[in-house]
Parts: C-alpha cells; structure tokens; sequence
C-alpha cells in the first residue's frame, strides 16, 4: 500500500498567510492617539499635524432650530508628503469628526467651507494634491450636534 503523495505549500499560500497575519499585527497595533495643538500624527510618509481646533458657540439656523443646535469646528491641519517620489491626494472626505458614543460621523461641511474661502479669497482645488515633498495648510469647517461629547477627529 503507498502513502498518498506529500501536499506543497505554494507560494500563493505562502504568500497569502503573510499578508493575513502582518494586517493582523497592524490593526493589533494600531491606537487612537489624541494631539494637542502642535503634535503631528505620521501615516507612512504623510505627516498631519494639528495646528489649531476652535470651537464656536451654538449656531442659529433660522426658525428651523433643531432639538440639538449645531456648532462649528475650524480644524487648521498641516498635511506634509515627506515622501520621495509619491504623490498625495486629500479630499475633504478624508477628515472627520466622530461622535464616541453612536459613531456618527461628521465631515467638512462644503456651505462653511466655501464661505470661509470666499472670504479669505483662496480657492484651493479639492481634493488637494501633493506633489512629492510638498506641504500645504489648510482651514476646515465640521458642523456637529452641540451635544456631542469628546469628539474625536479622524483622519483616512
């Protein structure tokens, strides 16, 4: 009687439970981390570092007053792409505010954010590229519920 022939473990294999167990170790590894003003947060070679976040009293929208009044954040972020030869793309889409509690998420609103750059008379495009070595600082505007507790900002 013979023994059935030994199985190979194939590259693909191989190659694929490399790639399972690093994104496990990433996503094990990877924690939220609160800045003060000042602080940079590095992905790669793109540094975000957070200049200023201002919070504004509660806005008035009119006679439609929602049950929970909105207020605005202007986040003022220094992207920087320390990279050699990649370029960067970020979009407003890439920042957000996140509400810890019922993970709402909250975006660049575009009505703040053209009149914050009507008045200043600059129109960057959006999304903003970056050539390599090239940085940029930019203003944002986020609405969010005047309830909302320990926001949290995201950056993707």
């Amino acid at each position: 009687m013979s023994l059935p022939p030994p199985r190979k473990v194939g590259v693909t294999s191989i190659i694929l439970l490399v790639v399972v167990t690093l994104s496990l170790v990433l996503f094990a590894i990877r924690r939220d981390r609160l800045l003060a003003a000042g602080q940079t947060l590095q992905f790669d070679d793109f540094f975000f570092t957070l200049v200023d976040a201002k919070r504004s009293g509660p806005l008035d929208t009119g006679p439609d007053l929602a049950a929970d009044p909105m207020v605005r954040y202007v986040v003022t972020l220094k992207i920087d792409n320390r990279a050699k030869r990649v370029p960067f793309r970020f979009s407003n889409q890439s920042l957000a505010i996140i509400e810890q509690t019922e993970g709402r998420r909250y975006y660049v609103n575009a009505a703040d954010q053209k009149a914050l750059l009507d008045a200043v008379g600059d129109h960057p495009p959006d999304p903003l590229f970056l050539k390599a070595g090239e940085s940029a600082t930019r203003e944002y505007i986020i609405r969010v519920p005047a309830g909302v507790v320990a926001p949290r900002m995201r950056i993707a």
